[in-house]
């Protein structure tokens, strides 16, 4: 157990600040553009600075909004520096006041850029606030803010959607306003999807196709080893001191998918995972000098399981990835044997056998918090061990019997 403490308390601290160097370019303030390393990291807000290396140089400088005008991870990410008015209203409801708030800040700060076009162009930026969006045109080259503000007057929700006005001026002085595109703009979300299908309506470029974001997503299918425990604990003869556990190993499988936070580092993810496993165990004990007793509970299971995890990878090479989270099973039991034996031994090689009623598992849906870690090998292969410890099966006034589940998983990712 003292492992799994450091597996998953102490060793994340030490593995956050590992770095992850991709490659890309900057363009300084003097317009010129070095091409180097740049750390990747999950940037939740949007960054406001970087880690830089310039070549294979091993020194790391760090650059501000102030020092440079862009950044780019190759075939990624893309960041440009802008002096924009930024909104302060809350998007939340429960943080959203009575009033409306049009209340704004003007900073220089690097947006993302999330569709580029010819005629016009699509940015993000998130801070502690909020995620909001900017466009800019061939036109109008500084971006300008897609606002919506939420109120509570009288505790009604009211939505003030400013972006569409924004819209319609920007198609307007391109002369791109259509009837159909104002209909396309009456119906959209504040969604980057959303606001990437009316960019490229504006770019001619096409509607966006509604369909998984490649590399977001990974699938797998998987096989599976276990090696299971029945203990007892409580007053009961087969808690006493030198009573064996016999644990059996039984293969099983497993499939399910990745939800990566960021599609390009793929450090943050959340897994989903399903699977069918048979489960094997024994326990006895004997006891007595002239006659001696031995009390056997042989069990066989199968578990069917659904488990949302949260993992992280506390390294993160291109073709090594070792992780490591904790999520919550919802496991179902099924009873395929559960058989109680008593037999008496007495001198002369003769026994006695009585089956005895055994001990009913009453506990069928059980909620438990698996722990797991994971190697993950070039790409499409990894090996992984699950531990779930005491689930409890059965309980009475006087014991109880768990279930002590060690598993280990190979799996292939169809999808990355």
């Amino acid at each position: 157990m003292k492992f799994y403490l450091f597996l998953f308390i102490y060793l994340p601290v030490y593995c956050l600040a590992q770095s992850n160097f991709r490659e890309g370019f900057i363009i300084k303030n003097s317009g010129d553009t070095i091409h180097g390393f740049i750390n990747q990291k999950e940037w939740y807000k949007t960054p406001q600075s970087i880690e830089f290396r310039k070549g294979t140089a091993k020194n790391t400088e760090t650059l501000t909004v102030a020092d440079i005008a862009t950044f780019e991870l190759l075939g990624m990410e893309k960041y440009e520096r802008f002096r924009v008015r930024i909104s302060q209203d809350q998007r939340l409801l429960s943080n959203v006041s009575a009033a409306l708030d049009t209340s704004r800040l003007e900073r220089e700060v690097f947006l993302k850029l999330i569709e580029a076009g010819e005629n016009v162009n699509l940015y993000a930026y998130s801070d502690d606030i909020k995620e909001r969006f900017y466009i800019s045109d061939k036109k109008d080259k500084e971006p300008r803010e897609l606002e919506i503000h939420y109120y509570l007057p009288e505790k009604e929700v009211k939505i003030k959607r400013d972006y569409i006005s924004e819209l319609f001026n920007t198609a307007e002085r391109l002369n791109l306003k259509t009837d159909e595109f104002v209909s396309q703009v009456y119906e959209l979300k504040y969604s980057a999807a959303d606001f990437i299908s009316a960019i490229r309506t504006l770019n001619n470029s096409g509607a966006i196709r509604r369909k998984p974001n490649k590399g977001q997503f990974s699938v797998f299918l998987g096989t599976l080893l276990a090696r299971n425990q029945t203990v007892y604990t409580g007053s009961h003869f087969l808690n006493n001191p030198g009573a064996t556990n016999k644990g059996f190993y039984t293969p099983g499988l497993s499939a399910g998918l990745n939800w990566y936070n960021n599609k390009h580092v793929k450090r943050l993810f959340f897994r989903l995972e399903v699977s069918i496993l048979p489960l094997s165990s024994e326990s006895s004990f004997t006891q007595g000098e002239l006659i001696r007793r031995q009390e056997v509970h042989k069990t066989r299971q199968i578990v069917y399981s659904i488990a949302p995890l949260l993992m992280y990878n506390l390294y993160n090479g291109t073709n090594l990835k070792w992780n490591a989270g904790l999520g919550a099973a919802l496991n179902y039991y099924t009873v395929t044997e559960n058989q109680y034996t008593s037999t008496d031994f007495y001198s002369g090689g003769i026994s006695q056998e009585r089956k005895v009623t055994p001990p009913a598992f009453d506990e069928d849906l059980i909620f438990a918090i698996p722990l797991k870690t994971g190697f993950r090998i070039k790409k499409n292969w990894e090996i992984s061990l699950n531990y779930i410890h005491s689930t409890p099966r059965t309980k009475t006034i006087n014991y109880s019997i768990h279930n002590r589940t060690i598993t280990a998983g190979l799996s292939y990712f169809l999808l990355n």
